[in-house]
């Protein structure tokens, strides 16, 4: 009973602080509270809600630079904190965590000048740790193991201690507290184990073959975290990651048993970004997509559908509050 009765409080709170909020009012935007505004200022312009604090912009905001740059994410303070992305001029961009306009934590960079991905660590605006680089033309690692602001110096399989012997699936219990690599039929490790299983930070690369035919998993790369899992026993993604869909579909964010689960930022081809919860691969809880076209929906979200409280910026900029179902606006 009290779990609903917070789930019901938690709704009223995020409906009387987005859902009813006004359009920002006045020139001087340092006054501004409890609306949805938009700056302008030195060819800039920054779009978001701003909240009791006058002159507050907190929580996802979309950012267009005057260099041709942008960036759609999470802030505080009116500084990009949390999950985002942040396009260049020249066409690359970041995807991932940022501290304080920052980026630090994971994330994966798009370079536009070698039409490549790096993906994995990022400590101090670049690539720190651990991290694999994939080439968009064919989207296959070209180097996975340590790097340093963006220089590769140190092989993954070069990382001691290296596991010794052929890895053997439930046998090779000596692979423990070391570094391997192995394929298991069309899924690729190179991985920490503990007694025999993937367990820390990894690689993990699925092809397409037996495995993504037989689980309907999409081909892609994962760079991040795994754990054992109780319910399998194996090295599962759980923690924080970074996969690269084959397809170009970007996923940053929280993992668990396998699944995207937590929180995350999704980016599409198309321009389109998720930002919010996610529950077993679909869109689940509170959440921002925010539309190549302009057009925005933030609110609650069942299955990957808008389902509960809601509100909807349309292309136009005209806006509709209210309860949403499957997507559908119902009043």
């Amino acid at each position: 009973m009290k779990k609903i009765l917070y789930i019901i409080f938690l709704s009223f709170l995020w409906l009387n602080n987005s859902q009813a909020l006004p359009d920002c009012a006045g020139k001087d935007y340092k006054k501004w509270k409890n609306c949805i505004g938009t700056i302008n200022q030195d060819g800039n312009t920054y779009k978001g809600i701003f909240n009791d604090k006058p002159g507050s912009l907190n929580g996802v905001a979309v950012y267009k630079y005057k260099d041709g740059g942008s960036y759609i994410g999470e802030v505080k303070e009116g500084i990009p904190n949390g999950l985002g992305i942040f396009t260049r001029a020249d066409g690359g961009y970041n995807v991932g965590q940022f501290l304080d306009n920052v980026k630090s934590g994971w994330g994966i960079y798009y370079l536009k000048k070698s039409n490549g991905y790096i993906l994995g660590q990022a400590k101090d605006n670049a690539i720190n740790g651990f991290a694999t680089f994939v080439d968009k033309s064919d989207m296959l690692s070209l180097q996975t193991g340590i790097f340093k602001n963006f220089k590769y110096i140190t092989r993954s399989n070069k990382i001691e201690p290296q596991c010794k012997g052929t890895f053997i699936p439930k046998e090779s219990k000596n692979w423990t507290n070391c570094r391997g690599q192995f394929d298991l039929g069309g899924l690729w490790y190179d991985s920490d184990f503990i007694n025999g299983v993937p367990n820390g930070i990894a690689w993990v690369r699925l092809f397409e073959g037996e495995i993504s035919k037989s689980t309907g998993f999409k081909t892609s790369t994962y760079v991040g975290e795994l754990k054992i899992s109780e319910e399998t026993g194996w090295g599962e993604k759980t923690g924080m990651g970074v996969t690269l869909f084959d397809n170009y579909v970007i996923q940053v964010g929280s993992y668990n048993n396998g699944h995207y689960d937590g929180k995350g930022i999704t980016v599409w081809p198309n321009g389109d970004v998720w930002i919010g919860e996610m529950k077993k691969d679909k869109r689940n809880g509170r959440g921002d997509y925010i539309y190549q076209d302009g057009s925005w929906d933030s609110g609650m979200w069942k299955d990957n559908k808008m389902d509960g409280l809601g509100l909807q910026i349309l292309p136009d900029g005209n806006r509709r509050y209210g309860e949403f179902k499957k997507d559908k606006f119902i009043k």
